[in-house]
């Protein structure tokens, strides 16, 4: 009890007293392993475009790459929030005075330089963060621009009484250089784009915390505490702000891929919820990553522990991108919250965070690819007063995965080794680690595991060529068991993989260890068809079971797993009162599924729905 009112009634004293180490995990994903062999491969030529809540640019983690390249490349704010027309021109008087929009008598410093005398103006109001507890208003500032003759200049810190010590910027993507607005006590960092001939300045700070973390895991770069660093130090970052003020996301795909594009970004990090678009946006996606090898991570969500938890708004992009879970291991247990597990089995086996969104997806597929660390301890942004904290979710294990993969591409291209997304994700599909009784719907193909997953594509490249496509679109094969003892489904392999100019007569489906007892499949015959047979006397009621279908190609193995689902219902009915009994045992963070249906009679049926 005294431990809370300590912390409700002081954040920062509670910070002091057990102040937290920073922490981003890369031991189970093996970045670890890797760079310790190939130490100059952590990113290096690599760009990460961060689709996100905005990043604190003054960071000093987040300020040069380990080769000393500027950390962050530019940054878009896709909101709008920052946007101020400037398009007003004003002149000085004979003392150098210029009149604010706001009505302020601005002294501007003879050091300005302004060949054309022409001052153009806006006036801003300054939202705060919206993580910041607090009622207080921010005043409007005075906004000026002006060219140098060189190029376009800014000034908002026009608060400020003497304007000499006002910060003057230019576009972030030619300087690099940021500024801290001090309103009320209130710091945040910002940096300005001017746009269309100085007629409108783009006023970029965060709202959130949230993008500055993911930032941080994905590529910080500590000059003298690397083992503080986050998971591809070398890379750089292209910052893409889509949250305002009011924790509104604006989510202009089109744009923010065609971005992406033309700053001939590697990889997209997707942390904030789900990517819905219409045809023509997935059509621009499939040419982002085919067209132009971009690898497109995103979130799984947090709305676990159910089944099916895992949005399906993207699912027909859902097999080029690579969705992930969030992971939490012995390890991090120690280190985030001390908890010491005497179990040896428990404290070796990995598990999947009970928050993380599981399968299956749409049309019974999988619903997630892999999965990494879901948790980190980062700096808070300035707004913030930089304090440690302690983050959890699947925008923690997505720049992890981001992070881990840049590297494992960092390595490729010091080799000379060509790839695609579809190739990386069949790599890591070949080497990840699936734990021992793992479920495919939690841990989806396994933990990602970069240095096997190098050492697999430095020794096959000559048999990727006979890899076959994946369909863009997800989908599995899904039973739902109701009074029949077996079930039973003709499958086309067409469904699943690109197989035109394939000869599947070649391939033979195998069924995983796990399923045998329960799964049968035929062969594939000439017209890409085979039989799927289930024995659902296998079952426990309640339960829903997976099994996976594995493509097997006599040259390279498995090429394909097609995610089975069987759901088996128990079965609730009048005759038990609608009542149901069960001794279980529960295990530390391993949730217990049933299922349940509730079997009615009409009349039941309509009072229910009548209440």
């Amino acid at each position: 009890m005294c431990l809370k009112m300590l912390y409700l009634k002081s954040k920062t004293f509670l910070h002091n007293l057990f102040p937290p180490k920073s922490y981003i995990p890369k031991d189970a994903t093996q970045q670890s392993i890797f760079l310790s062999k190939y130490p100059e491969f952590d990113g290096r030529g690599i760009k990460i475009a961060i689709i996100d809540s905005g990043i604190d640019i003054s960071l000093e983690e987040l300020q040069k790459t380990s080769e000393g390249h500027p950390k962050i490349i530019d940054c878009f704010d896709f909101t709008g929030a920052g946007d101020v027309e400037t398009s007003i021109i004003k002149e000085l008087d004979s003392k150098n005075i210029l009149i604010g929009l706001s009505g302020r008598k601005l002294k501007i410093p003879k050091e300005w330089k302004n060949p054309s005398g022409k001052w153009k103006l806006g006036l801003k109001k300054i939202f705060k963060p919206n993580i910041v507890k607090t009622s207080e208003k921010l005043p409007e500032i005075d906004c000026i621009v002006w060219f140098n003759g060189q190029k376009w200049c800014a000034c908002i810190e026009t608060y400020k009484k003497d304007l000499k010590k006002a910060k003057v910027l230019t576009n972030f993507r030619d300087d690099h250089e940021y500024g801290i607005l001090t309103l009320k006590k209130q710091k945040m960092a910002y940096c300005i784009t001017v746009k269309n001939d100085g007629n409108l300045l783009e006023i970029f700070t965060p709202y959130d915390h949230h993008g500055s973390c993911v930032a941080q895991i994905a590529a910080a770069y500590f000059v003298k505490n690397t083992e503080k660093n986050g998971l591809a130090p070398g890379a750089q970052i292209i910052c893409m702000n889509v949250l305002d003020s009011t924790n509104r996301y604006f989510i202009d795909s089109k744009n923010m891929i065609l971005k992406c594009i033309e700053m001939k970004v590697d990889i997209i990090n997707y942390s904030v919820g789900a990517f819905s678009g219409d045809k023509e946006t997935h059509s621009l996606i499939d040419k982002a990553i085919n067209k132009y090898n971009i690898l497109f991570f995103k979130s799984v969500g947090n709305d676990g522990p159910f089944f099916g938890s895992i949005p399906k708004y993207d699912s027909d992009i859902e097999n080029l991108t690579f969705k992930i879970g969030a992971l939490s291991t012995y390890e991090m247990k120690k280190r985030f919250l001390n908890i010491m597990i005497d179990d040896k089995n428990l404290a070796s086996s990995p598990m999947v965070y009970s928050f993380s969104s599981r399968g299956p997806g749409a049309a019974g597929s999988r619903g997630l690819d892999f999965v990494a660390p879901g948790a980190a301890i980062t700096k808070d942004p300035h707004f913030n007063s930089e304090m440690l904290n302690y983050f959890k979710g699947t925008s923690c294990s997505t720049p992890n995965a981001a992070g881990a993969i840049a590297c494992l591409l960092s390595g490729l291209k010091a080799n000379l080794i060509q790839y695609s997304p579809a190739l990386i994700k069949f790599a890591l599909f070949k080497t990840s680690f699936l734990p021992e009784n793992g479920n495919i719907f939690e841990f989806g193909h396994g933990i990602i595991q970069i240095n096997e997953a190098f050492d697999y594509l430095c020794k096959n490249m000559i048999n990727f060529e006979s890899v076959p496509t994946w369909m863009p679109k997800a989908s599995g094969i899904y039973f739902f068991g109701d009074n029949q003892n077996f079930l039973k489904r003709d499958v086309n392999l067409s469904n699943f993989v690109n197989a035109q100019k394939e000869d599947t007569t070649k391939w033979e489906l195998q069924i995983l260890s796990n399923a045998k007892n329960f799964v049968k499949v035929s062969d594939i015959d000439e017209n890409n068809l085979f039989t799927v047979k289930v024995d659902t006397n296998k079952f426990e009621a309640g339960t829903l079971n997976f099994a996976e279908i594995m493509i097997m190609d006599p040259i390279i193995g498995s090429v394909f797993n097609i995610p089975v689902t069987v759901v088996f219902p128990l079965k609730i009915t009048e005759n038990q009162n609608y009542n149901f009994q069960k001794e279980i045992c529960l295990k530390y963070e391993n949730p217990y599924h049933i299922i349940f249906d509730l079997v009615m009679n009409e009349k039941e049926e309509r009072n229910i729905t009548k209440e």
